[in-house]
């Protein structure tokens, strides 16, 4: 008796896995993802005939040749042709202006799409290029960024210029011999990555920044290029620390409202962004902030608030652009928190307390907080010290840098700690709570921790 045995593909096109119900050979696609024969499309000019390879003129024009899922065509944003610019800029020996280009904008404005697409142009117009490409896997967007890439392929009938591999997430061009590889960003290794053109996606969700220092290594070697593209991290985090270094170090800086070009040696950021002060209930300025033409005001009116699992705290962070804490609602809203004020509090002597230290050097407020419970209330005390006027603090210090001696004198009034009481520090950036607490806590012992967000600090 003949037993049906059931045979099972892997999608060119999605790099999916599929039951495949063809009875004569096997399919190369998934069912979804099926080549619809009477969709036509239309290719762009030959490339010698649009300009000059690695310039934005010949970007754009290349581009067109691309359709989207729903069948219109690309269309290169401002932001990203701007961006394109300092990618392609070369100095008088032919070498990249910019070893390092960061491209920090809000989810929702088409960043995979876009870098599918630059990866792709690479591998066709540079021989033998070869293009890493590191994405989350947490989130899936490793295989999200591989499914964008290879959907342009066989959406727009080019298997016959682009080799797919799905099972290794790999795509090589067939005459140059450019190829791109997707990596799960965990299992990334900076081990004979010698690229052209290297690229990290959500940087911000990454463990550690050891696969941006190994790479970015690699740059000199090869003369190749390392894209960032991410939107903004968590307040602390080596992430927004390696943001806040290159605004820091900056030479040339091109500024408006939700936008920053920071421009230090070999390295550029575009950053579109909220201001540290500006308000995110204001439609029209967090649009602003939104360079995608498809982020319109409509748009952003009908996600504001519009779910249930809608939090500021996630708005601020991934629409906004702004370093947040989204594990959850850790704080009370500055209204609220402002009535709470009691100025005659005293917490009193003896009294058992919580003493905390959060401290930065340059841009972000150091603060010293001291926490009692008296009864079923929480009486909480800080002092904050900035280099940034426009934001709130009691001390301002001059010349960029916090003076960390300042935050040890803090007088604690009567507080008083026992000598057994125990400190608690991040491991991540201990030295700078350390160096505040160093002189003032009688601790005995100091236990590292790793909060997962300030809700655990």
């Amino acid at each position: 008796m003949a037993v049906a045995v059931e045979r099972f593909g892997v999608c060119a096109a999605c790099g999916e896995t599929f039951a495949d119900r063809s009875r004569t050979s096997p399919r190369s696609y998934c069912y979804e993802c099926r080549p619809v024969e009477s969709a036509k499309v239309t290719s762009a000019p030959p490339a010698e005939s649009i300009g000059e390879p690695f310039t934005v003129e010949h970007f754009r024009a290349w581009s067109t040749r691309f359709k989207l899922k729903d069948g219109s065509e690309f269309v290169l944003e401002e932001f990203e042709a701007a961006f394109l610019e300092d990618v392609f800029a070369r100095d008088d020996a032919g070498g990249p202006v910019f070893s390092e280009l960061w491209l920090l904008v809000p989810e929702g404005n088409g960043k995979t799409t876009f870098i599918a697409l630059l990866v792709l142009y690479v591998i066709e117009f540079k021989p033998e290029a070869w293009v890493p490409v590191a994405a989350s896997a947490r989130d899936q967007a490793v295989d999200l960024t591989y499914r964008i890439a290879s959907g342009f392929v066989v959406r727009n009938k080019l298997e016959d210029e682009y080799r797919l591999h799905p099972g290794y997430r790999q795509i090589v061009h067939r005459e140059s011999l450019g190829s791109a590889k997707i990596f799960a960003s965990d299992a990334a290794s900076g081990d004979g990555v010698d690229p052209t053109l290297a690229v990290i996606e959500e940087l911000h969700r990454l463990k550690s920044m050891e696969l941006y220092r190994t790479w970015s290594g690699k740059l000199d070697k090869s003369g190749g290029q390392l894209v960032i593209v991410s939107t903004a991290g968590e307040p602390g985090s080596e992430f927004e620390d390696l943001r806040d270094q290159i605004r820091k170090s900056a030479t040339v800086n091109e500024a408006e409202t939700c936008f920053l070009r920071a421009e230090a040696p070999g390295v550029v950021l575009h950053e579109w962004a909220l201001p540290v002060d500006g308000d995110s209930d204001d439609l029209e300025l967090v649009a602003a902030a939104n360079p995608f033409s498809g982020k319109t005001l409509k748009v952003l009116a009908r996600r504001n608030r519009s779910k249930p699992s809608w939090t500021r705290s996630h708005w601020r962070r991934f629409v906004c652009n702004l370093a947040e804490t989204t594990s959850g609602e850790v704080f009370i809203p500055g209204e609220k928190w402002a009535l709470l004020a009691d100025l005659e509090m005293e917490i009193e002597e003896r009294a058992a307390a919580c003493l905390g230290a959060d401290g930065s050097r340059t841009f972000d407020t150091t603060v010293v907080a001291w926490a009692s419970l008296d009864g079923e209330k929480v009486r909480v005390a800080a002092r904050v010290f900035s280099v940034r006027a426009e934001v709130a603090h009691h001390v301002l210090h001059d010349g960029g840098r916090i003076d960390f001696d300042d935050g040890r004198s803090v007088p604690l009034g009567p507080v008083r700690l026992p000598r057994r009481d125990v400190l608690q520090l991040r491991p991540a950036i201990p030295e700078r709570s350390a160096d505040i607490m160093d002189k003032r806590l009688p601790a005995s012992c100091l236990v590292a921790v790793e909060p997962w967000s300030k809700a655990d600090a």
